[in-house]
């Protein structure tokens, strides 16, 4: 998501030199192969919530789909169920936008993902009193659904980027209640980088099981 640098750096990784991100090249490496040629024939999905960041990211996937890489791009963010939440966004310079979930505004119970108290953020340089409302998908439905059958036959890897603003916890607890039910969907992601956001309350708890787990992961 954002504004489809992770994306580029896998379509176009030249034009990115490697001592940007050795982690994620690293890890492309282990499981698309060195030749990066074959990079070129994966299939990406990304998720962005920042209406910001929508044309960019349209043309972006329109330029990519006519060189013939299969990427798309929803504007909705990544979570551990389907429901809505407002988007506040926070202008940092001309470039970026820090985003933040306000949970007062959901829909459905409290949001995903939130850095500071709803009426800081309120208040805050730059902030909007009113959000935009913004798709929250299942991220582990969306795998099951959507990812898992383009595995073809069972062949070929999928590497999962989560840079999802504490969200990343949530999804975590899903992937791990999951896994006790049906032990074959720790394989359903082969590798998973995770940015690891304020770890507090029952966030540590649940990072201690992950780290337990089988599942592949990296910071």
């Amino acid at each position: 998501g954002n504004v489809g640098i992770q994306t580029r750096k896998l379509f176009q990784s030249e034009l990115y030199p490697l001592n940007l991100d050795v982690s994620i090249y690293h890890a492309w490496e282990r499981f698309f192969g060195r030749d990066r040629r074959l990079w070129k024939e994966a299939c990406v999905f990304g998720f962005e919530p920042n209406p910001g960041h929508a044309a960019r990211l349209r043309e972006l996937s329109k330029r990519y789909t006519e060189r013939g890489w299969r990427t798309t791009y929803f504007l909705a963010a990544a979570g551990d169920r389907n429901y809505t939440a407002s988007f506040m966004p926070r202008v940092v310079n001309d470039l970026e936008a820090a985003a933040a979930i306000n949970d007062v505004k959901c829909k459905e119970g409290q949001a995903f993902s939130y850095e500071q108290p709803p009426e800081e953020r309120a208040q805050g340089p730059g902030m909007k009193p009113n959000g935009t409302n913004v798709p929250v998908y299942d991220l582990v439905e969306f795998i099951r659904r959507h990812v898992q059958p383009r595995r073809f036959d069972g062949k070929g890897a999928v590497v999962a980027k989560l840079d999802i603003e504490g969200a990343e916890y949530k999804i975590m607890k899903s992937l791990l209640d999951i896994s006790k039910k049906d032990p074959s969907s720790i394989k359903m992601v082969d590798h998973y980088l995770v940015e690891l956001h304020k770890i507090h309350g029952g966030n540590a708890e649940i990072l201690k099981l992950w780290n337990a787990s089988q599942f592949s992961w990296q910071t």
